[in-house]
């Protein structure tokens, strides 16, 4: 080699080793040409100053741009190219030959270079933070109910008390419908009344243990459940239609909580009931709350990641009340979770697949093997069908190069050639049908665990496409010393972590649930997020007392839902004064019971009870709604809705079909949340819709139809009799005089009598039904007290 190229050579190598002079050289001018406006100066976009070579190496706020040596994969490059989804510059393209300069500079990089990002440190004082201690269990002394005893210690530091003790009939209704979703009968109501006159917490503890022994118990708590594990009746893939076993998940749950399984184990099973040797059938259906996130079918490696993060989030939020997801891209912004422990709790379900797994009873088998026999005949006649139409028309294969003209009558080649077709497409769209339905109805929605686990990486910047530093399974770091998981049954071994024993965070979480929604508000107002960012416990020695009694009691729900309703705290008035709304305008030290709207499942059930068309039937796959309460979309198509409703649809809603693409537009008025994420808080708003769809859907009108024939049939021919049954059926109380005289002179109005629609004669209930309407649209039918 000449003396002359070993002097340019030793130049490169010199030029290599000052990336500055490079940059300055190559890169800045182009820097200045397409990126200056936004990042150089004094204001910076994501805190990118791409204004020199050690700017632009250290990054953006959250993380380097660059990987030395590697300029494809480097995210600076990457952004830069047409296509990207975060393409740079927004608007313009840089030419291949700048793109190509940028490249080159960041492959001449000495690995030195570019350092890491410094990770978030986890400290003692983070560890501080009042939910990541343990608990502090200490029962206040002196007689009486002990959550009274907290609630009154913080009144009275206020100078308040707390407020009179509600009604019966207030209460009969807040007990019932708090724990079962379903109004009183008006015989419970005078039962109850009677019990409380003679003595009041000896009949709110009978009433207490009833209810909870209720099969309706169950499921009013699933909904509640079911709300935070984002279920849905519809394949979770969009546009996917019914998923035959995603049902089995809503049963499980109801199932589960009517019998009060213990809370460490209900939540085991759902993060791992797979691998639990002693769950069997309930454990795998139980899994399904892995599963019901939706996905899209895009970039596989991009899929499997959003699949990753949404159980890394749901079970983090709904078992820890915690934000980890939020660590996917780059360390939590307000809570102590480095960027590696998200992805080392993604790690602990990184063999987790999802799969479609059989889980029949002997019952189930039976009626499937009859079923499927049927779905064998059928489809062995059609293919017979489409061989003969295949034969036939082989045989008339000359006819198609003959002109139409030279046949005389019906059908003409071309018409018959149509005909066929349409039928061919029938037949094999049935076909099609009838292999869905022997698929969907032998599996249901799981997860299983693969034998080897495959190696788990930090994205960069949450990009699938973009994996660094490889990473092991474990813990956040703040809850745990040991944050190691074992790297096989790694989610068994998080399932564990969290229930055995049951964790202090896991169980200060499910005990703030449940006074949430008893209250209409947690002791800490967000339910799902207990960490530095999230609200604060109004009473946190109460938090922890009840945390740690629902321990010793086994983590059983049904004694929580007691200790709680036979406090006077819950059984005190809704009534408040001046001086009580100056010094607790938002309750938060709880004066008074919050009045409060019914959920939107209540409301139906409420109207469907009263109607006496409340169909007892429990469990199976959801029932459709029809148009005019359900909303028409392309999904509709593929799941039909009901022309008519009939006892399927009127059973309890927890039992209504749950679809992404076709909610019902009742339950949707009234809040009910859409499945596409947990949702902890419902929201509880007052619109226009809800007024109109109470006057005039049509489920309405035939519900109020239904009881005022209810309400014949109970009281007879007499108006105030009827008046009087008709309160208590749907207020559970009897009416008040001015409430009974403007009835009576409205049930006598020529007017309403022979309004147009009436039939004399028929089982029409004439007016009585527009008066049962009108009290079904009362405040107090809808609003608890």
């Amino acid at each position: 080699m000449s003396r002359f190229a070993d002097m340019i050579i030793l130049a490169a190598v010199l030029m290599i080793a000052d990336p500055a002079a490079e940059f300055d050289r190559a890169v800045a001018p182009i820097v200045q040409k397409h990126c200056a406006k936004c990042h150089t100066g004094d204001k910076l976009r994501a805190g990118l100053d791409l204004g020199s070579a050690a700017k632009t190496i250290r990054g953006a706020k959250s993380g380097p741009i660059l990987v030395a040596g590697n300029g494809e994969g480097s995210l600076l490059v990457q952004v830069l190219t047409a296509g990207h989804d975060t393409h740079m510059p927004p608007t313009g393209q840089l030419t291949d030959d700048e793109i190509g300069t940028i490249r080159k500079w960041v492959d001449l990089l000495p690995k030195e270079s570019v350092g890491k990002r410094k990770e978030l440190e986890v400290t003692d004082r983070d560890r501080d933070h009042w939910a990541f201690r343990p608990l502090t269990s200490t029962a206040p002394s002196g007689p009486g109910h002990p959550i009274d005893a907290f609630i009154d210690a913080k009144l009275k530091s206020a100078g308040l008390t707390r407020a009179q003790g509600a009604d019966p009939t207030a209460l009969v209704r807040r007990l019932t419908f708090g724990l079962t979703g379903l109004p009183p009968t008006p015989e419970d109501s005078d039962q109850f009344r009677k019990d409380f006159a003679r003595d009041p917490a000896d009949a709110v503890a009978r009433a207490a243990d009833r209810l909870l022994a209720s099969t309706a118990y169950g499921e009013r708590w699933a909904r509640h459940w079911l709300d935070v594990a984002r279920y849905t009746d519809t394949e979770p893939e969009p546009m996917r239609g019914e998923s035959a076993g995603a049902h089995l998940y809503r049963d499980y749950v109801i199932r589960s909580l009517n019998a009060d399984k213990p809370y460490a184990k209900f939540l085991a099973e759902q993060i791992a009931g797979d691998l639990l040797p002693e769950a069997g059938r309930d454990g795998i259906i139980a899994t399904a709350f892995l599963r019901l996130n939706p996905t899209s079918a895009g970039d596989a490696a991009k899929t499997r990641a959003d699949e990753l993060d949404d159980m890394v989030a749901t079970t983090s939020s709904v078992a820890l009340g915690l934000t980890v997801a939020c660590a996917r891209c780059h360390d939590h912004k307000t809570d102590p979770i480095p960027q590696r422990d998200y992805y080392r709790l993604a790690a602990a379900f990184a063999a987790t697949q999802r799969r479609n797994v059989p889980v029949p009873t002997e019952e189930e088998k039976a009626a499937f093997e009859a079923a499927a026999a049927t779905r064998r005949t059928e489809r062995e006649k059609l293919e017979s069908q489409l061989a003969e139409m295949e034969k036939d028309q082989r045989d008339r294969r000359d006819d198609f190069d003959r002109p139409d003209d030279d046949f005389v009558g019906p059908p003409s080649p071309s018409a018959w050639w149509r005909n066929r077709q349409a039928e061919r497409q029938r037949i094999q769209t049935r076909i099609q049908a009838l292999d869905a339905e022997q698929a969907r109805a032998a599996a249901t929605l799981a997860v299983a665990e693969q034998s080897d686990a495959p190696k788990s990486f930090m994205l960069l910047r949450g990009d699938a496409r973009r994996p660094g530093d490889e990473v092991a399974p474990g813990l956040p770091i703040v809850l745990t010393r040991s944050p190691d998981l074992p790297t096989q049954s790694r989610r068994l071994a998080l399932a564990k972590w969290l229930t055995e024993p049951l964790h202090p965070l896991t169980a200060r979480v499910i005990v703030n649930r449940v006074w949430h929604h008893h209250f209409g508000r947690g002791l800490v107002d967000t339910p799902s997020n207990f960490g530095p960012a999230g609200g604060k416990p109004t009473h946190p020695e109460l938090l922890d007392w009840l945390a740690d009694e629902f321990i010793k009691s086994g983590g059983s729900l049904k004694k929580l839902h007691r200790l709680i309703v036979t406090s006077a705290t819950y059984q005190q008035s809704s009534s408040v004064d001046k001086n009580v709304i100056e010094k607790d305008p938002a309750n938060l030290l709880w004066s008074r019971f919050p009045r409060r709207r019914l959920e939107a499942e209540a409301i139906r059930d409420a109207l469907l009870l009263t109607s006496g068309r409340l169909s007892p039937v429990m469990y199976g796959p959801g029932a459709r709604a029809r148009p005019s309460d359900g909303s028409l979309a392309p999904e509709a198509a593929r799941s039909p809705l009901a022309v008519r409703e009939g006892p399927q649809q009127w059973r309890r809603s927890v039992y209504l079909s749950v679809s992404r693409a076709v909610p019902s537009v009742m339950l949707e008025s009234f809040d009910q949340p859409p499945p596409a994420c947990p949702c902890d808080v419902r929201s509880s708003t007052t619109v226009a819709p809800q007024a109109l769809l109470l006057l005039n859907a049509p489920f309405l009108l035939e519900q109020t139809e239904h009881l005022a024939r209810r309400v014949k049939k109970e009281a007879g021919n007499d108006p105030a009799q009827q008046v009087d049954r008709l309160y208590r059926i749907a207020l559970s109380r009897p009416p008040k005089p001015v409430e009974l005289e403007l009835a009576l002179k409205f049930l006598d109005d020529p007017a309403v009598k022979i309004r147009p629609g009436r039939r004399p004669g028929s089982d029409d209930p004439g007016a009585l039904a527009d008066l049962a309407h009108v009290v079904c649209n009362l405040n107090e039918f809808i609003w608890l007290d």
